[in-house]
């Protein structure tokens, strides 16, 4: 399996050389290097690689925000947490939080809306992720922290 990950990895580099991107990837392929695992696990591992390498750079921003900031049922408005997702990034823009924000909806990353574009947001444990997104983010953390 390490070289199924080892070839998706050069892949997805190839693909779109973006420095966040390639350290996200470097850092979840020396995390999986360093936790061999059953055939299932690696499987799992190389999903999880590939959900990352199919990231752009604002949504790697914006999921590593917002497992940086944690919280749970933080804010009752979504234009609030938006306010602060836009801050805590330094997108500066709530525009620019939004274009990261729907794709990591759609790939089940993140919690959705409650009432679509405006109201209160659905909580996880940390801010907005999913147990799949929490997952993500810890693969790409430096295998160090």
């Amino acid at each position: 399996m390490g070289k199924a990950c080892l070839a998706e990895l050069l892949e997805a580099v190839d693909r779109n050389p973006d420095p966040r991107r390639i350290q996200a990837l470097k850092n979840a392929f020396l995390r999986i290097a360093s936790q061999p695992g059953t055939e299932a696990e690696g499987i799992y591992q190389q999903q999880i690689l590939h959900m990352i390498g199919s990231l752009s750079s604002g949504e790697i921003v914006l999921l590593a925000t917002m497992y940086r900031v944690e919280g749970i049922n933080q804010y009752s408005q979504s234009s609030k947490w938006l306010d602060d997702m836009a801050r805590e990034t330094g997108f500066l823009d709530e525009a620019l939080v939004k274009l990261a924000e729907t794709p990591l909806m759609e790939k089940h990353l993140i919690l959705p809306r409650k009432y679509g574009d405006t109201g209160s947001i659905i909580w996880g444990q940390r801010n907005r992720l999913t147990g799949l997104g929490e997952r993500v983010c810890t693969f790409m953390q430096s295998p160090n922290t």
